[in-house]
């Protein structure tokens, strides 16, 4: 075909017609030998080979398609394949360090206390109500933003409870990625028990040099008290550890505002301004918060004072409290 095609060129140059009737020609040839290739068996085949579709996914193309090179697993190849809604804690540890994770302990007040993940924020699953607009859901999102990655565990692998909570973060509160560290916090501890050991030595190492060197006075034990023995204390002095931003947008009355950064000028008024024997109350945002416990202990161990609780259900218990007598007495009215 190549042969006609130059004859009819030549042919066409030597009768006067023009350059661009010649160019056309070829043009036209070259097209030609587009559609044969095409027809050609060793096309066909080509084209079968690099087009193809899965059987699950027609519209999947390139290597992942036909078999040439596999996706990379998010575990790792050597790693026990884990459920679509779980992530290994190797992929998540670093997120969580760098603050690109919220880590959300999901198990209960005392198991938090006795370990948890760095950086992870306390909220037990039991404390969740049915209303999104409760205080302790109002505090989560105040606390965690829908645009955060939020990495949800509990003791092991995610029960259906928790699979219900995730749930509902995604389809009724918005939170747009949500998922389960792989084993939850007996993964976690797994991971780091051999650097967990080395770092329990170097701890009581550096204990028995301070001992060696001066006695270290333990941290004071301040005690948990209900709202309504609180309440009923005289002359009770409540201290409210939040920011002072949340203490503006609501407080217990007669709250006083000391967030748990003050400096020491603060505790110094307070120990002029109030006897050590007044009883104080020292609260924050709600159940897993241990700002209230840690500054309650500063006031015992740091500035002398010697009745001081903490309200282990925060401010979220005092609103619920009034919002429960407010319907009582529109009901006896």
């Amino acid at each position: 075909m190549s042969m006609v095609i130059q004859l009819r060129i030549r042919r066409g140059l030597t009768q006067g017609d023009s350059w661009l009737h010649a160019f056309g020609i070829a043009l036209l040839g070259c097209l030609l030998g587009v559609v044969f290739n095409s027809a050609s068996p060793a096309g066909v085949a080509w084209r079968s080979q690099n087009t193809a579709g899965t059987a699950s996914d027609p519209g999947v193309r390139g290597p992942k398609a036909i078999g040439d090179s596999k996706a990379p697993s998010l575990s790792g190849s050597k790693a026990t394949p884990t459920a679509a809604d779980c992530m290994p804690w190797e992929h998540l540890e670093f997120r969580i360090a760098q603050s690109k994770a919220v880590a959300i302990d999901l198990r209960s007040a005392t198991a938090y206390d006795s370990g948890h993940v760095p950086k992870a924020i306390s909220y037990p699953l039991e404390v969740f109500g049915a209303d999104p607009d409760s205080p302790t859901w109002q505090t989560f999102r105040a606390h965690v933003s829908v645009h955060h990655f939020v990495v949800l565990y509990g003791d092991a692998q995610p029960t259906d409870a928790m699979r219900r909570f995730r749930t509902r973060l995604i389809d009724e509160l918005g939170y747009a990625m949500v998922m389960f560290a792989d084993d939850g916090f007996a993964g976690w501890e797994r991971r780091h028990a051999t650097r967990m050991s080395r770092i329990a030595d170097a701890e009581s190492k550096a204990r028995a040099r301070l001992a060696s060197q001066k006695a270290v006075p333990a941290a004071p034990t301040v005690p948990s008290i209900p709202l309504a023995r609180a309440t009923a204390l005289p002359n009770v002095l409540w201290i409210d550890a939040r920011s002072r931003a949340a203490f503006e947008a609501g407080h217990i009355p007669g709250a006083i505002s000391v967030p748990a950064s003050s400096d020491s000028t603060v505790f110094e008024q307070l120990r002029t301004e109030h006897p050590a024997d007044r009883p104080m109350v020292v609260y924050c945002s709600g159940i897993g918060c241990g700002t209230s416990r840690r500054l309650a202990a500063r006031l015992v161990r740091d500035f002398g004072f010697t009745q001081v609780h903490h309200l282990p259900g925060g401010y979220a218990e005092w609103q619920q409290t009034e919002a429960a007598k407010a319907v009582s007495q529109e009901g006896s009215q």
